[in-house]
């Protein structure tokens, strides 16, 4: 799978400068999950420690907006 992995990052644009020795890095530590609809995966200004690249389907990304009198 790793080398799979390692295909797709290739056509990844922000692995582009990315050399095969770096991709095969990433690639190793790639682990493949399934998420549903309206599942979370992560929430805004929590720290994260994860990358997500979607293989297939979509997301949606909601912001919570703030006015200035707010800030």
């Amino acid at each position: 799978m790793d080398r799979e992995y390692q295909n797709y990052l290739h056509s990844v644009s922000i692995f582009a400068d990315l050399n095969d020795e770096e991709i095969a890095k990433i690639a190793e530590i790639c682990e493949e999950r399934e998420a549903l609809r309206d599942d979370v995966l992560f929430v805004e200004h929590t720290e994260g420690d994860e990358l997500f690249i979607i293989l297939e389907g979509e997301v949606t990304i909601q912001l919570e907006l703030t006015s200035e009198e707010d800030a």
